[in-house]
């Protein structure tokens, strides 16, 4: 996984559009291997490059110390206004997204601020709960979109065999 962050970082150095944030969004699904000293040295290494980096852990608890490690490390001194988070999404939790949306992962200072207005801003359409524009970031919708009818495909044919 660290080999993953540290080839996502090179691959925002060299980005095209270089006025967009820089963030990691990691999906942790397995169980990690290496040292705390390594997750925090990544994260150190992110926090110098001014990267952002949100982690998504999936029902493995013995990973939880090392990526909350990666994520202090990489938070340090913006504790008022963090810019990076984590989500542990407990074992059992037949949708994922139901946890998600609640998380400050997808909500985007518009839509805190919407929130407490009263309101609810961000994008239209399917991205609306989510606080995601496709036109700023066409790459990641493609994959939510895609990701989401395949849930719906599955629930489906769950619901068929039932």
């Amino acid at each position: 996984m660290l080999k993953a962050v540290k080839i996502a970082q090179l691959s925002l150095k060299h980005r095209q559009n270089k006025a967009q944030r820089q963030r990691i969004i990691v999906f942790v699904g397995h169980p990690l291997t290496g040292t705390e000293e390594d997750f925090e040295d990544v994260g150190m290494r992110l926090k110098k490059n001014n990267v952002s980096i949100d982690v998504i852990n999936f029902a493995h608890p013995d990973n939880v110390s090392r990526l909350q490690t990666l994520i202090t490390a990489a938070n340090q001194g913006s504790e008022d206004a963090p810019s990076c988070h984590f989500l542990d999404v407990p074992q059992g939790v037949t949708h994922i997204t139901d946890v998600m949306i609640t998380s400050p992962i997808l909500q985007t200072e518009e839509m805190m601020q919407g929130a407490a207005d009263g309101g609810a801003a961000g994008a239209g359409g399917e991205f609306a709960g989510l606080g995601i524009d496709p036109n700023m970031d066409p790459e990641l919708a493609m994959a939510l979109r895609l990701s989401m009818e395949e849930a719906r495909q599955n629930e489906a044919q769950a619901a068929n065999a039932e």
